[in-house]
Parts: structure tokens; C-alpha cells; sequence
């Protein structure tokens, strides 16, 4: 059985473009502790399955990965994850 999944990552900062937060802690949850965005995130897009959330190496930037899924399923999770985010960003 064939499954696919998709990570996806992407800078959260504010209306002038500054990283919420910074710093090289990747993996660490205490970074993701620095914005509410990321909660929010969590919180307000139930409709895929998120497997992890966690900071990367670049300033503000965090990494979604996603639960395997059949077919086009998981194509459509990480678009409906991407424009999920877009909405809670506005």
C-alpha cells in the first residue's frame, strides 16, 4: 500500500516581516513557546493530522509534518494545512 506526506515549512513574522522569535534551538519546544501563532495553528486547523510541529534552525521558521495518507488525501491536507495557515496569518 502506497501512502504519501508532506512537510512543510514556513517563516511565522509580523506585519513588518520580523521572525516572531529566534535563535538555533531547533527542535525545542520552549522556542514554539515564544508565539501563540503556533498554538493557534494547532488549535484552529483540526481537520488534518498534524504527526509534528517544531522550530527549525532559521528565525521564526517552523516545520509541519503530516500523517501518511492514500492518495490524493495527502495533497489535500497539506493544501488545506496551507491555507489554513494563510487565514490565521491575516
Amino acid at each position: 500500500e502506497l501512502l504519501a506526506a508532506s512537510e512543510l515549512e514556513f517563516v511565522v513574522a509580523d506585519a513588518e516581516r520580523r521572525p516572531l522569535f529566534d535563535g538555533v534551538d531547533i527542535f525545542a519546544t520552549l522556542q514554539l513557546a515564544k508565539t501563540d501563532f503556533a498554538y493557534a495553528v494547532a488549535e484552529q486547523i483540526t481537520t488534518v493530522d498534524v504527526r509534528t510541529m517544531n522550530c527549525e534552525y532559521g528565525a521564526g521558521q517552523l516545520e509541519i509534518t503530516f500523517k501518511p495518507k492514500r492518495g490524493l488525501a495527502a495533497a489535500d491536507c497539506a493544501h488545506t494545512f496551507k491555507t489554513g495557515v494563510k487565514e490565521l496569518a491575516m
